[in-house]
């Protein structure tokens, strides 16, 4: 397993100081970083923005349309901004309810967008992947959202029809669990009513059988006792040995009777638990059939229900949101994506097809803004997956790389665009 180059260690202000600075040298600090990322050859490889081709080697894609690749420098400069945010949220996680010691559990990608406006100031965009851990928040003040859909209201009626089906099943097999439940805690106390009755049974033919060796024994020491020369040693013995029996008899007797005590205990607490049971029972049928066949018919449609609407959630997670690239084209998640890397829907559940992830968090929200990106960089916080590692730099998943390419083409030329623009305020200053 390949080992992830980490952050680099940076205790810097952050850009966002620039726009404290003169208009004139805002502007000029954010026509160096356009300049950076569209390759000018003035921008040299020891500038932090420069974005030479192996800062475009992880997030880039194929853009379906022009069918060229496309991508988003991951420049030392987006590298520090990402290091800034990695300390803040070591020191205060993603706010008040998200701290960091949630991801100790589970861990979650991390991304900073640098982007420009067109008057010169600059912005750092920042998002997580998917829900921070374990809990359900997509997002956070400060950071991105993820991509909306276009028809909330459908995706609520979808998302409302899996719940419906989920919670079906989810009572299907809470039933039957019961059920089973209820049926092996009484199956479990027949038998150990019917081992109690087995004891006593077995124990009172024993105080039957310590009666007849007393009474046997009685005669014999009658007879012992009667003769002519009695032998003392042997009638002691005889005597010790009805003693001990009849010792054994009544501690026999009085163990029967303990038992017996908790067998009759154990019946009434057996006849509960055996109507409880039959309730149990003769409702699932009423509900679901009274037989295995049915019962097993019964629970592969509520899987099947439940599937189907899974499915339909995931569908429109990719379908009911849309990209807008640097050209003006728009399309949604499952068209944008290169013929190479088609959409399947069972897989888009926690990956950038969704919209989810933090790299479409933040060209949308870029997008939304009306920014011009220049760079990128993702990273992992948390608990390690796989070669994600706390700290390390992570290139964009196989999901997010399917759609990139469309949603970057036209780039390069729109950075030149707000690069000119800028020029222009700047002379004019």
């Amino acid at each position: 397993m390949a080992t992830l180059p980490q952050l680099p260690a940076f205790d810097g202000p952050s850009v966002l100081t620039e726009n404290a600075a003169s208009p004139k040298a805002q502007i000029e600090a954010s026509r160096t970083r356009l300049k950076g990322a569209f390759g000018d050859a003035s921008i040299g490889a020891e500038q932090p923005c420069h974005a030479g081709a192996a800062e475009k080697a992880d997030y880039k894609g194929d853009c379906p349309v022009c069918h060229a690749a496309h991508a988003i420098a991951n420049t030392t400069e987006a590298k520090q901004q990402a290091r800034l945010l990695f300390k803040d949220v070591k020191a205060n996680g993603a706010g008040p309810d998200l701290p960091y010691s949630k991801l100790d559990a589970k861990g979650n990608m991390f991304g900073v967008l640098i982007a420009v406006d067109n008057e010169g100031k600059t912005h750092v965009l920042k998002a997580f992947s998917g829900r921070y851990n374990d809990t359900d928040k997509y997002d956070a003040p400060g950071f991105a959202p993820p991509v909306p859909c276009v028809n909330p209201l459908q995706n609520e009626e979808l998302c409302k029809k899996f719940d419906e089906a989920e919670a079906a099943l989810k009572e299907f097999e809470t039933n039957s669990r019961s059920v089973n439940l209820a049926s092996a805690e009484t199956a479990l106390l027949f038998k150990a009513v019917d081992k109690s009755k087995k004891a006593i049974a077995q124990n009172k033919k024993q105080v039957e059988s310590f009666a007849s060796a007393i009474s046997s024994n009685q005669g014999l020491l009658d007879t012992l006792r009667g003769a002519e020369v009695p032998d003392a040693a042997a009638i002691g013995k005889l005597e010790k040995k009805i003693t001990e029996t009849t010792e054994k008899q009544s501690n026999l007797a009085k163990s029967i009777a303990e038992t017996e005590l908790a067998l009759a205990a154990d019946i009434a607490k057996y006849d509960k638990l055996k109507a409880a049971s039959d309730l149990l029972k003769s409702q699932q049928a009423a509900k679901y059939g009274d037989s295995g066949k049915l019962l097993k018919a019964k629970e592969d449609a509520l899987k099947r229900v439940r599937d189907e609407a899974s499915a339909a959630v995931l569908n429109d997670f990719a379908t009911n949101r849309t990209i807008t690239n640097y050209t003006g084209a728009t399309r949604d998640f499952a068209s944008a994506v290169t013929a190479a890397t088609p959409v399947e829907a069972r897989r888009l559940a926690v990956h950038g097809q969704c919209g989810w992830c933090a790299a479409p968090k933040l060209l949308a929200e870029a997008k939304a803004k009306g920014l011009t990106p220049v760079s990128m960089s993702e990273f992992w916080m948390g608990k390690p997956a796989g070669s994600n590692v706390e700290g390390a730099i992570v290139p964009s998943c196989e999901f997010c790389q399917s759609f990139i390419g469309f949603s970057l083409c036209g780039l390069d030329a729109a950075q030149k665009e707000t690069e000119g623009t800028l020029q222009s305020k700047s002379e004019a200053l």
